[in-house]
This record gives structure tokens, C-alpha cells and sequence, in this order.
């Protein structure tokens, strides 16, 4: 017999990100319902189909809390009855058919005692511990908040939310989708709104910023003909191909007349294969003037990049039509690019 648990679900935000989540959970539940955490929000009163249709989320977890003073007694007979009738509600989830595998990610997970659990859950729930690749993920730690209590996280989906089902293929330096959502938010979509790319890539700004909201028109431009066709590719998968153009071209000799976009977005290169940094500066010199010029008066250019301190460099170079509004840095795969927004003059 299984003991059914309390449910309140953790929303998990890479940094940088959390005042884009805070946006899309606040008309979602009450904020006296919504506690802030280090990596995230704790969340109770709200729905998980709402949940899971969270754009700047990292991942959804379905959370219980064990008043123990260490995880061993998740091995006791109330605190394991417990734990087996939340890992066996969770397995019945959609997003969770077919599992056959789980890992775990835990301090301590070496230990004799870890051991006796991973092998006590794998019994119950007959699924196979795979350390590396477990497809249902279990995160136990100390809770940030209750004292002397452990929380156990059930992730919902063999993959987090920041793996889009739409995206086709990796392609090197593409945008999370998270983050990608996160700066389609920080334009404040509106129905008329003119939005171009400028480094289009595998098309992630684009279609997130499709699935957001109407809009009167959105472009991308790529400079690898190969990249364009991964782009549409994707764009139809996420069911907003029909919304988007994806043209080939040079973000240094755009295709358009001026004043043609309300919004102007670059994901910029940096790296060795800009060449040096004097080469690089003239880059987005070029760039950031094509941007100004197809950009509208009050219009936004959100400029993304590593190499952010090249980018500064040159902005008082480049005419005084536009001015920098905002900075701030996100966390992507292992590096912390900054987005530069930047208002054009009126």
C-alpha cells in the first residue's frame, strides 16, 4: 500500500532569468504562494499543465519534504512508504510513459546509504539506475526552506524543458530556449511588432518569440546557406513556420531599407574564429550600425554576446542615435554572455 503526499512542485531558472519566470508564474498563482529559492521558485496552488508551459524555465519538479535529519532515514517504513507513493503518482505522468531508466543527483551519493536507496527505489519502482543517463531524474537535498528537513525533487519529462522537442538538430553556439524566451519577453511582444534577427542561427529567438505571441512580422538573416534550411526545419516542427522568414545574408550588408524593424536582435560571434580582436571590433562595428540603420526610431537592438567588452567598446563610435538602456548577464552553457539592449532615438 502507497501513502499519497502533498504536492508543491520547484520551478528551476538558470541565472539570470528569474525575473522573466517571476513574469510568467505571477498570473499564475498568488505571490504569497510563490517563494523565492536560490536556483528557482517553490510553488504551490498552481496547475502543472501551467507549469510546464513555463518558456524560461530550465526544468519542472514535483517536490515532497521529509522532516529527517539525515537522508538515511528515507529508509525508514513511514518516510520510504512515503517516497514510494510520490515516485509511483509521478511515473504515471505523460510526460514520464514509457521510463525505464533514473539517476539521481545528490551530495553524498557514493555512500553506503545512498546505495541501499538507489536500490530500494529501483526495486519499487523497477526501473534501472543508469548514473549518467537515467531518464526519470531524483534530486535529494537539504531544503532551503525548512529547517532540519530534506526535499526530494521528481523532474517531470526525460528531459529538462530547456531541451525544445522542436529543436531538429544541435547547432554550435544555438541559444538555450529559456534564454531565448527570456529576451523575446524583455521586448515586450506586441501583435505589430517588427522583429528581425540578425545571426538567425538554427532559428531558437525567432520561434520562441512565434510562440509567445503574434507578431507583424518576423526575419531572420544567416550568413551558412546549410544553417538556413536547419533554421525553417525547426521553425516547422515547432508548428510556426508560416510566421517566420528565414532569408540568407550578411548582418553587415542587411537586405532591408532603413527603418524597416521595431525590434533588432543579434546573437553575435566571438571566439578564434572572429580572428583577432582589432578584426572583431570592426565585426560588430559593422553590425551595430546595420542594426541602427534598419532599426526604427524608439525601436529596441538586444545585442548578445561573450565578447561584451569589444562590444562596449565601440558603442560611443557609432553615432549618437542610439543609447545603451540595460545590461545583464545569463549563464549558457558553461560561458556568461551579456545582452546589451539599446534604444534608438526618436
Amino acid at each position: 500500500m502507497t501513502t499519497k503526499t502533498p504536492t508543491w512542485y520547484e520551478v528551476e531558472v538558470s541565472p539570470g532569468l528569474k525575473e522573466f519566470t517571476a513574469q510568467e508564474l505571477s498570473p499564475l498563482s498568488p505571490l504569497s504562494q510563490i517563494v523565492e529559492l536560490p536556483d528557482g521558485f517553490r510553488v504551490i496552488g498552481v496547475s502543472l499543465s501551467s507549469l510546464l508551459s513555463l518558456r524560461t524555465a530550465q526544468a519542472i519538479y514535483r517536490g515532497a519534504s521529509f522532516d529527517i535529519p539525515r537522508p538515511k532515514a528515507l529508509l525508514g517504513d513511514e518516510h520510504f512508504r512515503r517516497l514510494h507513493g510520490a515516485l509511483v503518482e509521478h511515473l504515471q505522468t505523460p510526460e514520464l510513459k514509457h521510463t525505464q531508466t533514473f539517476r539521481v543527483s545528490a551530495a553524498g551519493k557514493k555512500s553506503s546509504v545512498f546505495q541501499r536507496l538507489l536500490s530500494s527505489i529501483s526495486e519499487i519502482t523497477h526501473l534501472r539506475y543508469d548514473e549518467e543517463n537515467g531518464e526519470l531524474l531524483i534530486r535529494i537535498r537539504r531544503s532551503p526552506v525548512t529547517t532540519k528537513a530534506w526535499d526530494v525533487l521528481l523532474r517531470y519529462g526525460r528531459r529538462p524543458l530547456s531541451k525544445r522537442g522542436w529543436r531538429t538538430a544541435d547547432y554550435r553556439g544555438a541559444l538555450d530556449g529559456p534564454l531565448a524566451a527570456g529576451i523575446a519577453l524583455l521586448t515586450k511582444p506586441q501583435k505589430n511588432q517588427r522583429v528581425l534577427d540578425l545571426c538567425a542561427g538554427s532559428g531558437t529567438f525567432l520561434i520562441e518569440r512565434a510562440l509567445l505571441g503574434s507578431a507583424g512580422y518576423l526575419c531572420g538573416i544567416e550568413v551558412l546557406e546549410d544553417v538556413v534550411l536547419l533554421s525553417q526545419k525547426n521553425a516547422e516542427v515547432a508548428g510556426v513556420a508560416e510566421r517566420i522568414r528565414f532569408e540568407h545574408g550578411d548582418a553587415r550588408a542587411l537586405p532591408f531599407s532603413d527603418q524597416e524593424f521595431d525590434v533588432v536582435f543579434g546573437n553575435l560571434p566571438w571566439g578564434e574564429a572572429c580572428g583577432s580582436k582589432s578584426e572583431l571590433k570592426n565585426l560588430y562595428k559593422d553590425i551595430v550600425q546595420e542594426a541602427e540603420r534598419v532599426c526604427a526610431p524608439g525601436g529596441q537592438i538586444l545585442l548578445l554576446t561573450q565578447a561584451h567588452g569589444v562590444l562596449g567598446d565601440l558603442l560611443g563610435e557609432v553615432g549618437s542615435a542610439i543609447h545603451k538602456e540595460s545590461e545583464r548577464t545569463f549563464f549558457q552553457g558553461g560561458f556568461h554572455p551579456r545582452l546589451i539592449v539599446l534604444r534608438k532615438s526618436k
